[in-house]
């Protein structure tokens, strides 16, 4: 009886993919279920279902948890430890940033990632002392030697450990920025420079790719693989070349990327991520235990919108579930208010509790690799690593990551992206809520700190020789800070060389951007619109609602009014002192009475004249009656809502 097993399907016919198809066909109106097969931003396909075909899981090529080649995590035991919980800081005030690390310390938070360059040795004191001796710190400044000198000067004078990452990557910051202060050889040099210095101090790394940067661009899942990775390679190159292992170079570098609100793609993205750093490490002869990396995510910065920003909480909570369940080894989520100024200590406290909420009350951590064996994350995953991989190879033809960004064509890739991106959020194929879809004009400013970011300036003139023996320009650059130096002393001691890398920057959009900045220029003349809706409630409801969010969205307001007649169109146009007007109904309503209310309109004196509805074969009724466009799904919100503003201001005159 004991070997007995039950059969639990035994009382149900055995059903095939051909009855899931048959069954489904009746919905899709006749279309088979390939119809519905999709293609993302990178071009890979998305099938309505993915089954065991999808994936070879009898070979099981994914591997297991904590073993080559790690897509499935690089921890037998995945996050069932916990993951590190990292808190990112901006706030250029020092006394107040101190106090605010105590306080994220105390509540949960194990990590800290400073976003602000720090000013001098007195500065990265202070914030060391609010750290217990083991705890990470991660610098975020984007430059190529000064932040990193002053913070390891800080730690030798207080004699403590440093833990974390130095934070280098010279490369998203010419990316980003179009400039470094140096060529990009010198900065490749000042990186292993520092590595050397600090080598073997357990636990600190020097590199930290920010994958982050081109996700901020506006680049795609696979081109942020791509290019990140594609870094990570040069400076395992650069690495080895300056004598070290590859074992110890590969300890250098860490990589961090963007977790966006799409979870199943940052899963796939994350463990893409392991496939290919594995498969490259093999190809330079590391062993099999010597092929992991460590992984960082981030909450996207691109995600972030400005107006509702409540939505912000919703969009980190599934990114950073995303992270998680990818088996990210840090994450850091960004604050609903990062988008509009200096969080305070609520908007740090709701940010942190969203990971000590997925942590100790969802349990996500309990679940070794969650999405394992799940066939469209499997096949996600390998699809996206593959056109990552085809990227990369493109890359490495025109010679490597500092090359294809030093030309521009890194920037160009992701203006292509971007445009695309772009082009679906203005059509609202791509809805932002909050922002293109229910906007929210009367919503409260949002609490935020003052700050002033005011740039360091020098106050000493100091000398750097580039041609230092191995290890010493940091030394020298650490004993300069040690002496009072600060970082833009040390920054003008690396102007004096000469050659600096120069390209076309890779400008930071938010996907809210263009409807942001609609309402931004209408907030300076609140423009407004009639709602003309008539017909029965059920009949003009929908449209009233569609016209309501599109206008809105560009920070248009709409006053709304219910009409019986057309005759009783002229009171309110001169109550509301609208001069543009939208007809909202149905189409049957529309055939019956819209050329009559939009000859009532213009004859009350509206200027344009949009219809809620698609011009259809009715439109030369529509025009002889008065009007002028039409709104719909599909149109280019942003471009009719630019045009409107135009007439609210009178611009078309």
């Amino acid at each position: 009886m004991a070997d007995q097993q039950p059969d639990l399907f035994g009382d149900f016919p055995r059903r095939h993919l051909d009855d899931w198809e048959r069954l489904a066909e009746p919905a899709l109106k006749g279309k088979k279920l390939a119809s519905l097969v999709s293609k993302d931003a990178d071009g890979i396909e998305i099938p309505a279902l993915s089954t065991r075909q999808s994936w070879p899981t009898h070979s099981d090529p994914a591997g297991v948890p904590g073993f080559f080649p790690y897509v499935r995590g690089t921890r037998a035991a995945g996050t069932n430890r916990g993951w590190d919980i990292r808190q990112s800081y901006e706030d250029p005030d020092v006394d107040r940033l101190v106090a605010a690390i105590r306080e994220d310390l105390a509540g949960g938070v194990t990590s800290i990632s400073l976003a602000a360059p720090l000013r001098d040795v007195a500065t990265a004191t202070k914030i060391l002392e609010a750290l217990p001796e083991h705890a990470p710190i991660v610098l975020d400044a984007h430059d190529v030697l000064e932040s990193a000198a002053v913070l390891i000067a800080a730690s030798e004078a207080a004699d403590r450990p440093l833990v974390g990452n130095l934070g280098l990557d010279p490369l998203a910051a010419l990316a980003v920025r179009g400039e470094l202060v140096v060529d990009v050889d010198t900065a490749f040099r000042l990186v292993t420079d520092i590595a050397h210095h600090v080598k073997g101090r357990s636990g600190l790394r020097t590199v930290l790719v920010h994958g982050e940067a081109y996700d901020d661009g506006g680049a795609t899942d696979a081109q942020q693989l791509a290019y990140a990775i594609g870094c990570g390679l040069s400076y395992l190159r650069a690495f080895i070349a300056s004598g070290f292992s590859l074992e110890d170079a590969n300890r250098q570098i860490a990589f961090r990327f963007a977790a966006g609100a799409d979870v199943l793609r940052t899963i796939a993205k994350l463990r893409a991520a392991r496939q290919i750093w594995s498969r490259i490490m093999g190809a330079c002869g590391a062993r099999d235990d010597a092929r992991r990396t460590t992984i960082e995510a981030t909450t996207s910065r691109r995600a972030l919108s400005r107006h509702d920003v409540w939505v912000n909480v919703l969009r980190a909570t599934t990114a950073a579930f995303g992270a998680i369940a990818g088996g990210a080894d840090a994450i850091v989520v960004r604050t609903h208010v990062d988008a509009v100024g200096v969080p305070d200590d609520d908007a740090r406290r709701l940010a942190k509790n969203v990971q000590i909420i997925l942590r100790e009350e969802a349990h996500v951590g309990q679940v070794i690799d969650p999405a394992g064996g799940a066939w469209a994350i499997e096949r996600l995953t390998d699809d996206l690593a593959r056109t990552a991989w085809k990227r990369l190879q493109e890359i490495e033809g025109k010679g490597g990551m500092e090359r294809a960004i030093e030309v521009g064509f890194v920037a160009r890739a992701v203006e292509e992206a971007y445009f695309d991106r772009r082009n679906a959020i203005a059509t609202r194929r791509q809805a932002i809520t909050g922002v293109s879809d229910y906007p929210w004009l009367d919503e409260p400013a949002p609490a935020v700190l003052t700050s002033s970011t005011a740039p360091v300036e020098a106050t000493r003139e100091v000398e750097l020789s580039l041609t230092a023996p191995k290890g010493r320009i940091a030394a020298n650059a650490v004993a300069l800070a040690r002496l009072g130096a600060n970082t833009a002393d040390l920054h003008a001691a690396l102007l004096v060389h000469e050659g600096r890398a120069k390209t076309t920057p890779m400008s930071a959009r938010r996907d809210a951007g263009p409807f942001e900045a609609l309402r931004a220029r209408a907030k300076a003349f609140e423009p407004k619109i009639l709602l003309a809706s008539f017909g029965t409630m059920a009949e003009h409801t929908p449209r009233t609602a569609f016209a309501r969010s599109f206008f809105e969205a560009g920070g248009i307001r709409a006053i709304e009014r219910t009409f019986e007649d057309p005759e009783a169109v002229a009171k309110a146009v001169e109550e509301t002192g609208a001069e543009l007007a939208v007809l909202c109904s149905s189409d049957a309503v529309y055939e019956r009475d819209a050329e009559d209310y939009a000859r009532a309109l213009k004859r009350a004196g509206i200027r344009f004249l949009y219809l809620a509805g698609r011009p259809g074969e009715l439109s030369h009724r529509y025009v002889r009656g008065g009007v002028d466009a039409y709104i719909h799904l599909g149109v280019d919100a942003v471009t009719l809502l630019e045009s409107a503003q135009k007439i609210a201001r009178g611009e078309d005159r």
